[in-house]
């Protein structure tokens, strides 16, 4: 659909996409987890959940030293039944994407909404993860909260430093959710440009402005880091705003770069529990080598080849039970295209401002155009998250958040190719069917030293 739709066919849209979302995810749900008892990570949170509700949200609660106080929260209000879990994610994360597809919806004019609807609504790879008691579901929640409300932030119209704030608060929902989240403070230059580069007011205005939004920015996350605050400092003398192992936790995983390409979880034949699949380093001996030109170059592999691993969501399913599942390759080969497909749609919105005739000031105008924003947040957020999380934790569903973020703009990818000449669509084929193969081939090239301890 390519004309303005009304807001009366947007709600029938939605309303369609809300009953085929919950059909799919209890699909997936019903087939790959709904008789799984729980594992690992669900079962060190659900302790955790006990315990904050046996001893209140200020406490020396269980593994707090490490686990943030947001989700185990969320997890004392929630028997400790898969069913249950899967129903309450279900609900946030049908919320979430809702408020995110009528946001995106208003900004395009309701340009493509089917197609917009389906890759937010039936993204498979964020829909696996809801009847599991892990971080992800709450984590796209939250991240997608932050993103719509630092957008409203950046548009003129309305309060800047009350969205401002509420990006604040949502980013400060998702920290203590994940504490790796930090890295969405990625954006937030985008917050403080809007007043320097789209706005014509005097400097003192725009150093005010800044300053206000800042400011509002802070107490958002503030106000949720408080009750994790009060407890680093009571019960572990420590005065941070994440949990008190994060660094310890942070060596770990910069160890496990080191050592790895990625791992995913598995359960273990033998023992029965959740145990690393760990993909290992190809490039380890090179990168000890003598020769600094071997040493730079196989440095510069390793890191490219982790961006490309937490990418590729090969095993997408938590707790694996097989070495060599049968949705392996076209899991692998979903997730490539969506990348590609959702990239392109982001590069091509950037470059449709970046490339107009005028001055540079003019161009980076374009950018904060309310048609063009979402693509500069959502955007440069995704690609934070796939380049921070492949420095520091290799663990492969890291890489879900920014795969969800770019797949938002599939629709643009697509409306790019409709307006494109036999020349420039010959390229986007080519480039995509490069990517393809290369990436089927580092897939099952990284997949050869696989571990998995039995």
């Amino acid at each position: 659909m390519g004309h303005p739709d009304s807001a009366d066919q947007r709600r029938k849209v939605l309303l369609c996409l809300l009953v085929l979302s919950a059909v799919a995810a209890f699909a997936l749900y019903h087939f790959t987890g709904r008789d799984y008892p729980f594992y690992g990570d669900e079962l060190e949170l659900f302790d955790a959940a006990k315990s904050l509700a046996k001893d209140g949200l200020f406490s020396k609660f269980t593994f707090s030293d490490r686990r943030p106080y947001l989700f185990p929260l969320i997890l004392s209000l929630v028997p400790n039944k898969r069913d249950l879990v899967f129903a309450v994610q279900l609900l946030a994360f049908e919320c979430a994407a809702a408020a995110l597809f009528l946001f995106l919806s208003a900004r395009t004019q309701g340009r493509q909404l089917w197609l917009g609807g389906t890759v937010i609504f039936l993204n498979v790879f964020a829909l696996l993860y809801l009847g599991y008691a892990l971080t992800e579901t709450f984590s796209i929640v939250f991240i997608f909260a932050f993103a719509m409300a630092l957008i409203r932030a950046c548009e003129p119209g309305h309060s800047k430093s009350l969205s401002a704030f509420l990006a604040g608060v949502a980013f400060g929902c998702a920290v203590m959710v994940r504490p790796s989240n930090l890295f969405l403070v990625a954006p937030l230059p985008i917050l403080l440009l809007s007043d320097w580069i789209a706005s014509g007011a005097r400097l003192g205005q725009r150093l005010t402005a800044s300053l206000e939004r800042l400011l509002g920015f802070a107490a958002g996350f503030c106000l949720l880091a408080l009750p994790q605050f009060h407890n680093n400092l009571r019960y572990y003398q420590s005065p941070t705003p994440v949990v008190t192992s994060y660094e310890k936790q942070a060596k770990f995983d910069r160890d496990l770069v080191e050592k790895s390409i990625k791992y995913a979880t598995a359960i273990s034949a033998k023992s029965n529990k959740a145990v690393p699949a760990i993909y290992q380093d190809p490039f380890r001996s090179a990168r000890a080598s003598e020769q600094r030109l071997t040493r730079v170059s196989a440095r510069a592999a390793k890191r490219v080849t982790t961006l490309f691993a937490l990418i590729d969501q090969d095993r997408p399913i938590p707790y694996n039970r097989e070495m060599t599942p049968w949705y392996r390759l076209p899991a692998s080969l979903l997730s490539l295209a969506m990348f590609f497909v959702g990239l392109v749609g982001v590069l091509g919105e950037w470059g449709g401002a970046l490339l107009i005739p005028g001055t540079p000031l003019q161009r980076l105008r374009q950018l904060f155009t309310r048609e063009r924003l979402p693509a500069l947040v959502l955007g440069s957020t995704g690609l934070a998250c796939l380049v921070a999380f492949s420095e520091f934790h290799t663990e492969a569903r890291y890489g879900l958040p920014g795969l969800v973020l770019l797949s938002c703009f599939i629709p643009q990818a697509r409306a790019l190719w409709q307006s494109s000449g036999t020349r420039r669509r010959v390229l986007l084929a080519s480039a995509f069917g490069a990517w393809m193969a290369l990436g089927i081939f580092l897939s099952y090239w990284i997949e050869r030293d696989i571990v998995i301890p039995r």
